[in-house]
C-alpha cells in the first residue's frame, strides 16, 4: 500500500500522543485498583518506648510540687517524691502517662550501684516480658534528707553524694 509523504509526520506524532495517553490511564487505573501498601506502625517499638520513658521522667522532673514543698526539698516532682521515699504518688504520676499495654518498673542508682525501688504493681518485682527499654534522669538530693526520710536503708546510706539517677525499664505487655 502506498503511503502519502506528505501526512506521515502528522501520523506519527498522532500516535505518539495517542501511546502517551494509554500509558499514563493505565498507570492510573493500576494505582487506583492495586491494593492500598501496608505501613508498619511504629506504635510498639521498642525506641518509641525508650522516648515515652524519657519524656515522662523529664516531665516529672520539670512538674512543680503540688503545694509549696518544705523548706530545702527540690521543687519538682520526681526528685521530691524520691527524697521522701514516696513511690505510692510516683507510680500514680507515671499511671496517668503511659498506655494500659505498658509495665514497668523503677529502679536507682547511686553512682555505683542500681537498687529496685518499685513497679506498676506495687512495691513487688515484676519479671519483664519480651525486649525492653531504659529511660534514664539524673537528679539532685540533699543527703541529708534522704537519710531522714529513707534511714538507714543500705543502698542509700552507703553512698553520700548528692547525685542520684532514676531508671525505668518498660516493655509492652
Amino acid at each position: 500500500m502506498r503511503r502519502n509523504r506528505s501526512n506521515s509526520g502528522y501520523t506519527l506524532v498522532f500516535e505518539a500522543i495517542i501511546f502517551a495517553t494509554l500509558i499514563i490511564i493505565s498507570f492510573l487505573i493500576f494505582y487506583r485498583v492495586a491494593p492500598p501498601t501496608t505501613t508498619v506502625s511504629s506504635e510498639n517499638t521498642i525506641s518509641d518506648l525508650k522516648t515515652l520513658g524519657d519524656d515522662i521522667l523529664r516531665y516529672l522532673y520539670d512538674k512543680p510540687v503540688e503545694g509549696a514543698p518544705s523548706q530545702g526539698y527540690p521543687d519538682n516532682t520526681l526528685a521530691y517524691h524520691f527524697i521522701n521515699n514516696n513511690s505510692e504518688a510516683l507510680r500514680e504520676n507515671i499511671s496517668l502517662l503511659l498506655p494500659a499495654t505498658v509495665e514497668y518498673n523503677v529502679y536507682f542508682g547511686n553512682g555505683t550501684q542500681t537498687f529496685f525501688w518499685f513497679s506498676s504493681h506495687g512495691n513487688d518485682y515484676i519479671e519483664p516480658i519480651g525486649a525492653t527499654a531504659r529511660a534514664h534522669v539524673v537528679i539532685p538530693a540533699d543527703y541529708q534528707l534522704i537519710i531522714d526520710k529513707w534511714g538507714n536503708d543500705g543502698a542509700i546510706s552507703n553512698y553520700t553524694g548528692s547525685i542520684y539517677e532514676i531508671i525505668m525499664e518498660l516493655w509492652y505487655i
